[in-house]
């Protein structure tokens, strides 16, 4: 009987093995990707919507789009620059997802995407506000499919964002 409780619990401490270098859990990352296959979907789509829902709560943003400034919400949707654009987004994030067991590429593709943003003055804060942009953008999307549990394991990926954008400003405004 005790082999097999403790080949039973076995199971539940592999769900609970920590990889120190994201900070998450095995349980959280199979709650990374099983809420984010569902947007995988169609990333073209949900990248609009995505964006949409950016520049609703934070509607200074979209001036920082030239190609978007000043566009209503219907011409938004007919964007192809916003289109092109959320596709790139959400291409960007199936790679950090497929990547979470591969942490020096996940940190490089990180480091790619946070460098290429900072001549646009898009740094650490603005890294923050796409993290609740995107909590409200899956709330709406996956509805209670979004649970407590899972956002939790997408803080800790925006925490990961948010730490290399910091490091990445540190060293591109040191070199400037």
């Amino acid at each position: 009987m005790g082999g097999i409780v403790s080949y039973l619990f076995s199971f539940w401490n592999q769900e609970d093995t920590l990889d120190e270098s994201t900070g998450l859990r095995l349980s959280q990352k199979r709650h990374i990707v099983s809420s984010w296959s569902i947007i995988e979907k169609d990333l073209k789509g949900n990248g609009v919507e995505l964006f949409i829902t950016l520049f609703t709560m934070y509607p200074e943003t979209q001036n920082m789009f030239k190609r978007l400034k000043n566009k209503s919400v219907e011409e938004l949707r007919k964007s192809a620059a916003l289109r092109a654009h959320g596709l790139d987004f959400n291409r960007m994030l199936s790679a950090f997802v497929e990547n979470l067991d591969d942490v020096e590429c996940l940190v490089n593709l990180i480091q790619k995407v946070v460098l290429s943003h900072l001549p646009r003055k898009i740094g650490p804060d603005e890294y923050l506000v796409v993290a609740k942009v995107f909590h409200a953008f899956m709330k709406m999307k996956i509805g209670s499919l979004y649970t407590p549990a899972v956002q939790e394991s997408w803080d800790i990926v925006f925490g990961v964002i948010h730490k290399i954008s910091v490091d990445e400003l540190k060293k591109y405004n040191k070199d400037q």
